[in-house]
């Protein structure tokens, strides 16, 4: 499982409760999301330019200010020649490459900032390199501290005059809701999408559904799907699946689940009348399976079906 600092898990909470108005980070969001007028547009795209292809964490676009943001975070701890190489792409990106390739309205393309959020320790040496290199990406740094989590710019401005003032100001919050986006998305394992299959397999026993497409059901268990780029939604299906299917190896789950379809992949449940009599029996064994893919003990929380 993911430690709950890290970037991969807390950086797009953030954005996407920034971008949501979430009350929880009043009033950088209210401020972010109703006067500049952000709104996420994909997580995790990856789009040809001229030179290869950029492959940017998140991408935020602004109607209301006319500006598009590519944001990259790393928590590496040296610019390695992979990272100068995916950096010296992003230098290259274009207004044209947004629009006509990624597909960001034109009228929201004004102009545009390729953003980078590394933390407080290696900010110096990628000051460094941007300074050398020329490169006019805006550095952010994010840090966790004491159930305090910062996120300012430390150098170079952005393009458009509101966005820079916002973060130059910077975001100090006590918390960041993780319900939007429970798990990260890059590196993607097993172990960290199974709690939520899981839990999303037992809610659609109760609810009485009969069969599921791993398509629809990955719908259903991640928040935030249409905001996600195909080829991750690809890969997390291809990890449902693989969840699911040794979970009907196991008793349990040859009891639970069989496979139904394959064109496109679909589950059903073999006996759900006599499934939802035993829920607490199965829960507890599920838990186990948990535990048994993730490799350690976890302890998961189920008590909407208590």
């Amino acid at each position: 499982m993911m430690a709950k600092d890290s970037f991969r898990l807390l950086l797009p909470n953030l954005f996407i409760g920034l971008c949501k108005g979430s009350r929880l980070l009043h009033p950088y969001s209210k401020q972010f999301y109703q006067e500049l007028g952000y709104r996420l547009f994909q997580f995790e795209p990856s789009f040809k330019i001229v030179d290869g292809r950029a492959h940017p964490d998140a991408v935020l676009r602004s109607e209301k200010v006319k500006h598009t943001l590519l944001v990259e975070w790393t928590e590496a701890a040296s610019i390695h020649p992979r990272k100068q190489r995916q950096l010296s792409r992003y230098a290259r990106v274009t207004n044209r490459d947004l629009i006509n390739v990624l597909a960001v309205p034109p009228e929201e393309v004004k102009s545009f900032d390729v953003v980078l959020i590394v933390s407080d320790q290696t900010a110096p040496l990628f000051q460094q390199t941007l300074r050398e290199q020329r490169w006019q990406f805006p550095l952010l740094i994010f840090r966790s501290e004491c159930e305090e989590y910062e996120l300012r710019k430390v150098f170079n401005e952005f393009m458009e005059s509101e966005t820079n003032k916002f973060f130059t100001v910077g975001i100090k919050i006590n918390r960041i809701p993780l319900h939007f986006l429970p798990f990260p998305l890059e590196n993607t394992t097993e172990a960290d999408i199974v709690p939520f299959v899981i839990r999303h397999l037992l809610s659609l026993l109760v609810k009485g559904i009969k069969e599921f497409e791993v398509e629809d059901f990955c719908r259903g268990y991640v928040p935030m799907w249409k905001f996600i780029w195909w080829e991750k939604r690809h890969d997390l299906m291809k990890l449902t699946r693989q969840v699911l299917t040794a979970l009907g190896r196991k008793p349990v789950g040859k009891e639970l689940i069989r496979r139904v379809g394959s064109d496109p992949p679909k589950w059903g449940f073999v006996n759900p009348v006599e499934s939802r009599k035993r829920i607490r029996s199965i829960k507890k064994v599920l838990e186990q399976f948990i535990n048994e893919i993730q490799g350690k003990q976890y302890q998961m929380e189920l008590e909407l079906w208590d």
